[in-house]
Order: structure tokens, then sequence, then C-alpha cells
């Protein structure tokens, strides 16, 4: 039996599995070394794993329309023009997207709506200076209430990153419910107003998906303590700055408040807070607050040394600790 013949006898979970362990360069060698080869590993499943970048769209069409391509799953796109929106909408096994530049106004914001809302993941980078802003905040508005729609209904996007784009357009409610029914959301904090970031705290719990949240420079201060405390502990990994390099975004007593619920019961495990300022939370709190946590990385930090001291001995007592990031601690004032 040739050794393209032996190929042929590996079933496609077995090449899958190989694949997955090969970068893209690898791949392209193996359907390089036979004819018996290239039919085998240029099957559509062992290419998804893949994210390529176009860059026009002629490129974009002529990769989608290739065989090893034609499952593609994951895309890169340095713009998005109104060709190759229409592209993305005549290829719907595309479930991830990244997008870099969305200053378009040729987009329909009904294609540009229902393209993106059916994305399992979707990233969208923005310039707020851009010099159409008010075309691309329809755009964005009326992607926000499809998502609204599909996400109660077939609940497709599980992780949505929006960055540098301004959000305070979009109504409270439906912003509130998109970002209740991801799994995995990150965004510009300063990018909301005081409304939507209050529909976003009070609606927290009626159906709720969210499992990991990155966020910065978010004004949350007039938010209640205990809904503060409520909110965080109910996500499972959380990454967010509580200090006030830019302003008062919280205040003591909210940080304060969510160490103190942090518990077994709670569904936080994994806390991301480098760079963030706790000289005025309770020591006993901030201790067995961190200590009931998985994962916690404290660094770039301003501390009292006795705060740190007893999140150490809480470790000796009780602890579910797995991983401490303690690096580039400041402020520590030596010992007598």
């Amino acid at each position: 039996m040739s050794e393209d013949s032996r190929m042929l006898l590996f079933p496609l979970e077995i090449r899958k599995e190989i694949s997955e362990y090969l970068d893209f360069s690898s791949m392209c060698s193996l359907v390089r070394v036979s004819r018996g080869w290239r039919k085998v590993w240029e099957e559509p499943l062992l290419w998804t794993q893949f994210r390529l970048t176009p860059k026009h769209v002629k490129d974009l069409e002529a990769i989608l329309n290739t065989k090893r391509f034609s499952a593609m799953r994951s895309l890169r796109l340095k713009k998005l023009t109104k060709d190759s929106l229409q592209v993305l909408k005549s290829n719907p096994h595309i479930k991830c997207l990244e997008i870099h530049f969305l200053n378009n106004k040729h987009l329909d914001k009904d294609d540009f709506a229902e393209v993106l809302s059916r994305c399992e993941a979707l990233k969208l980078h923005g310039d707020e200076y851009t010099s159409k802003p008010s075309k691309i905040r329809e755009q964005t508005n009326a992607l926000f209430h499809k998502m609204a729609e599909m996400t109660r209904r077939t609940k497709k996007m599980k992780r949505l990153t929006i960055l540098g784009h301004n959000l305070s357009h979009i109504e409270s409610s439906v912003l509130a419910k998109v970002f209740m029914q991801v799994e995995e959301l990150e965004f510009d904090g300063f990018m909301l107003n005081t409304e939507q970031t209050a529909a976003i705290f009070h609606n927290w719990g009626l159906e709720n998906n969210l499992k990991k949240l990155t966020v910065e420079t978010w004004d949350v201060a007039h938010i209640n303590p205990a809904v503060f405390a409520d909110f965080f502990t109910k996500i499972e990994k959380v990454s967010t700055e509580l200090h006030e390099e830019y302003g008062d975004f919280h205040t003591d007593e909210q940080v304060e408040k969510l160490f103190k619920t942090i518990d077994d019961s709670s569904r936080l495990k994994e806390l991301n807070v480098s760079g963030s300022e706790f000289l005025s939370v309770n020591t006993d709190i901030l201790a067995r607050g961190i200590n009931k946590l998985e994962k916690v990385n404290i660094s770039n930090t301003q501390f009292e040394f006795k705060q740190l001291e007893k999140i150490f001995q809480q470790t000796l007592v009780k602890t579910n600790l797995k991983m401490l990031d303690v690096s580039r601690i400041k402020k520590i004032p030596l010992m007598d």
C-alpha cells in the first residue's frame, strides 16, 4: 500500500486532531507533498481553526472560493466595505469576525446588522474621532437592536468586544439586554452614559449569561454598593480597574462591599484588578475576599504593608487561591 493510500485511511477525526497541532505554514506544506495528500489535507474542516486577514475584497472572495477555506469560520478585516459586507452576507459560515475600521458611509445599516449579528464572536475596533461619527452610530445602533432581537430568540452571540466606539446613543434597555445575553464581553466603560450603566446594573440577573467581563475606566460611582457587589460576584471572570487615576469612578464603599460579598457561593472565581488602589479597604475583609477566589491579579496595585501581610496570613488558615500575582506592588511601607 502506498503512503498516499495509507493516509487516505485516516479518519477525518484523526486528521482533525493532527491539524490542531499544526500552524498554517505546516498545513500548506502537507498539501504540497503529493496529489493524494492534497486531496486528504484540503478537507475544509481541517482549516477552520485558522483566521486570515485578506487585504482586499478580491482576496476575500478568492479565499472563500477555494476548497480548503470553504468552511472558514474566522476572519480579520482591516476595513469593512460595501463589497466585503456582501461577500460576508453570502458566506454565513463565517462566525468569528474582527473589524479594525468601520468608517464607511456606504454600508447599509440593515445589511450591516444582519451580517454581524449572526456571528458567534464579534470584535469591533473604532475611532471616535472619525469624520463620519453619525453614520457609524446609525450602523451600531441597528446592530444592537438586531442583536437584542436575535439573542432573545437564538442566543447566537457568545463573545462581544467593542473598543473605541461611543455607545451612548444606544437605547439603555437594548444595550443592557445585549450585554446580559453574551458570555464574554469587553468594552470601554467611558463610552457609556450614566443611564446605560444604571440599566446594566439594575437589570442584572433577569436573564444573565455573562461569564467573563473586561472593562476599563467605567464610571460606576453612582451605583449602590450592594448592587455593585452583586453584579461583579455573579460573573466568573472579571478584569477591571478599581482606582481613581482618571477620576472618581468608584467609591471605597463599593470596593469594600465587593470583597465582603465574595464567598464560596459566588460565581466570581478570577479577578484581575491590576493597577487599582485598596488603601481604604478594611484589611480583614480584603484578605478574606481575595482568599475566597481562585485566581487574583493585584499587580501594580497600592497596598499598605499590613494589608498584604494579612492576605498571606489568611492563605495559611483557609484559601481557595491557585494563583496570586502581587508583582510590582506600590507604596508598601517597610516594617518597623
